[in-house]
Order: C-alpha cells, then structure tokens, then sequence
C-alpha cells in the first residue's frame, strides 16, 4: 500500500441539496470482474473521506452497514472489524482479505448469532493434480476457523465450505450470481457445490444487489445502521471490500469532501500458472 507506484485515487467532490449516492461496494473480489479483474495492477483497499462541508449543511449522511458486532461476535467471542490489514491480533477476527483472497460473504448464523467472514479462492489446485506441470485452478470458498497447536499457540486454518468449480463452467453467469442462486436452491436440494446445507441456507453474498433494491428492509442481513454526519474535518476510513454504504440525500446548503481509496497490489498469478 506504501508503494507510490500504486493507482491511488483522489477527488473532490461537492453535492447540492437533493444529491445523493445509492448503495454501492468500492472494490469487489477480481474473479466478479471477469477477465480484465485479473489484469489490474491494483485494487482497492482502504476507502477514506475527509468532510470540507460548511458548518450549515443538512442531510448527506454516509451511511454504512457493517455486521452487527454485539449480536454477532465470532466464535470465542472474537469481534469483527473492519480493516483487512489488521491480522494476528488477539480479539480480533481478519475479515476483507485472507491469503490475498477477497472476501465475497458471510457465513451468518441466526441461531449461534454468529458470522464469519467467507474468502473465494480462485486459484485452487486440487490434491491430487497439485504435482502436475500445468494444473487447471479452480475457485472455491472458504472461512478461517482457529487451532491451538502442540505448541500451545493459537493458529488459523482453512474450512472450506464448498467444492471447487471450473470458472469456465460459469459462462453467461456472474460468480455473484451463481453463488447465491446456487446457495438458494442447495438450501433445499442436494448439495453439489456447498458442502452442506447448513452452508447453503447460512452463505450471504457481501453485495447482494437483489436483496438491496427490494422493497422494506432491504439492508444487508445481520447488519446495523451506522450513519456518519458529513461534519467538516472529519476523517471517514474504512475497509473498500466488506463494507456496503450509501449517502443520504443532501437536505440544505452543500456536501463537500476529498475522498479516495488506497490501493494495494492485485494478487498475483501463481508462479505454476503460464
């Protein structure tokens, strides 16, 4: 991220009363973008604002959705946060990114009012083709779950949640599309991607766009509303991959602020892959 070779970004920007943003995510996994996700040199990362507005300005919120950490802390009562960069820190649960894997969801369970951050892996080799000399990489999902080794020392590993798929079975679908649609019916059906259906009927997309355009209370599922009043000189970070939000509409006078997004560097292709 401290690398000036990076595409950071930078703007200002000034909303009149009646403006508003629709909710949106800033930065998605590569594999959602297709073939031109892969070839970006950078993705984002950190998302910030810094609030110039005059001191009248009415309305104009940034309001987010992060998951609700009271009712639904991590097993261990680890809390979530909101930085993918934050790892290895006792009380807290990496979410955003794992392994260079952009998170794409939650595992949300109501009834152990639990969640957990789920990465997709676009890149896995199969056990037993992992000695061939051009093996084929397929995506697959999963959630870190924590270990105490022999050693006494806590450490993270892998569940996965799903069976690996070609992404080139996907033609004339999304992976967003795929997952959720797939999640739904395996809820109720035998499972041929998902693992279970206790996975099927917990997998919630990060940015599920069908959810968010639907009637009544449409935010994101074991989500709070955190509304941030655009005050002049606050400082607004946050993480560009987990966090839906929106602005409000502008009510009076005008919303202004210099924004932008650090970046970080795409994963890179494994060095099997030609």
């Amino acid at each position: 991220m401290a690398d000036a070779n990076l595409a950071h970004e930078c703007y200002y920007s000034q909303s009149e009363p009646g403006s508003f943003l629709k909710r949106h995510m800033d930065e998605r996994h590569e594999e959602t973008k297709g073939a031109r996700g892969w070839l970006l040199p950078s993705r984002r990362s950190i998302s910030w604002l810094v609030y110039v507005s005059d001191d009248n300005v009415m309305g104009g919120e940034l309001r987010t959705f992060p998951i609700a950490r009271e009712k639904y802390a991590t097993k261990h009562k680890m809390m979530l946060q909101q930085y993918s960069s934050f790892t290895g820190i006792p009380g807290l649960k990496e979410c955003g990114s794992h392994d260079g894997n952009l998170q794409v969801g939650w595992l949300i369970s109501n009834k152990l009012s639990q969640a957990d951050p789920i990465f997709l892996d676009s890149w896995y080799i199969e056990t037993g083709k992992r000695n061939d000399e051009n093996p084929a990489p397929l995506c697959i999902l999963y959630r870190v779950t924590t270990y105490q080794s022999n050693d006494g020392i806590d450490r993270d590993r892998r569940e996965y949640i799903t069976r690996p798929w070609s992404p080139d079975s996907l033609i004339g679908n999304t992976v967003p599309h795929f997952l959720k649609e797939t999640a739904r019916a395996e809820s109720f059906t035998m499972n041929d991607i998902f693992l279970s259906k206790k996975y099927a009927e917990s997998f919630r997309l990060i940015e599920d766009r069908e959810r968010w355009s639907s009637p009544g209370d449409n935010k994101p599922e074991a989500s709070v509303i955190e509304d941030i009043s655009p005050e002049r000189g606050s400082l607004v970070l946050f993480d560009s991959v987990t966090l839906p939000h929106e602005v409000r509409p502008v009510l009076m006078n005008t919303r202004a602020a210099i924004a932008g997004w650090f970046h970080e560097e795409t994963q890179p292709f494994p060095e099997y892959f030609g």
